[in-house]
């Protein structure tokens, strides 16, 4: 009986985990899309873009090709 609870509550911290890493990466790639949507505009330089992201210029490039490919 406790063995069935344990394994329980283990699929539900793991489904916690999965959620919580879901919504970071969401809002990862949410700040990364206004980023690249700002330099497309031309309000702000990649350079800064890719500070903010904390990333090189190169890689904030490739990532922001990315999402919009």
């Amino acid at each position: 009986m406790f063995g069935s609870f344990d394994y329980e509550k283990e699929l539900e911290y793991m489904r916690q985990e999965e959620r919580e890493e879901g919504r970071a990466e969401g809002r990862a790639e949410g700040v990364l899309s206004t980023l690249a949507g700002l330099v497309k505009k031309g309000l702000l330089s990649p350079e800064n873009a890719a500070a903010q992201a904390n990333m090189t210029v190169a890689e904030f490039e490739k990532q922001a090709s990315l999402l919009h490919a």
